[in-house]
């Protein structure tokens, strides 16, 4: 496993941007609202990372390529279907009232998983991977409701994109393509600096999924909160 720097602590503010760089081991801390998230599941990298290498041995694979594998792999490992919030919920209460953390492998196959663990597990694929990823919590307004969102922002070829697996309103299986939008080039920067000086909104995004329904989102991100020393 390679070694990066660890971030121990992951937190969304609320209606404020938070990214994280680094990549998060199993003693790393992600707060997702009741208790702790705790990505204990090596075993799954190694898989991914067999999974693309196989793959390129027998066709070249693109970017966009590497990320709709990446996605699908996200999606597989927490199970395809439509996310249960209360179960999600009680998932978290249930380990927050034993004192204990929720792990990546207890979510395995469960389908209760949201935009923070998909985001997160995503983040540290990209990063095996050796891409520029950024882990990113901020806001969005998806078909007109305001909420706070995980997302991940990768750097490809000097531009910025926004990969994102997308809430729980939407099934799994019925997905969008992964790579969602391009930055602006200055935004994409700050974003790596981890120094957001100026507030920005991307324009509504339109997007079909695979069963044909249609949806508008956009991506806000609104002055920096950076990792360290935020709880």
């Amino acid at each position: 496993m390679k070694k990066f720097k660890v971030a121990k602590f992951y937190t969304p503010q609320d209606y404020k941007t938070t990214i994280c760089l680094d990549f998060l081991d199993k003693n790393s801390l992600v707060f997702a609202g009741y208790t702790y998230f705790v990505l204990d599941d090596y075993k799954a990298y190694h898989d991914i990372i067999s999974k693309i290498q196989q793959i390129k041995k027998q066709n070249k694979l693109t970017v966009n390529d590497i990320c709709k594998v990446v996605q699908n792999y996200v999606l597989d490992y927490f199970g395809i279907g439509s996310v249960d919030p209360i179960a999600y919920i009680q998932k978290y209460k249930l380990e927050q009232d034993r004192g204990e953390n929720v792990t990546l492998s207890s979510l395995k196959n469960t389908r209760i998983s949201q935009c923070l663990e998909r985001s997160t597990f995503a983040h540290n694929i990209f990063k095996l991977l050796n891409f520029d990823c950024a882990l990113v919590a901020s806001n969005i307004n998806f078909d007109g409701i305001e909420e706070l969102h995980s997302f991940n922002v990768l750097k490809i070829n000097e531009d910025y994109y926004v990969f994102d697996l997308i809430c729980s309103k939407i099934y799994d299986k019925d997905m969008p393509p992964p790579i969602m939008c391009k930055l602006p080039k200055n935004i994409g920067e700050q974003i790596f600096k981890q120094k957001l000086i100026n507030n920005f909104k991307t324009k509504n995004i339109e997007f079909v999924t695979q069963s044909g329904y249609k949806h508008k989102i956009c991506y806000e991100f609104v002055k920096i909160n950076t990792l360290e020393n935020t709880l």
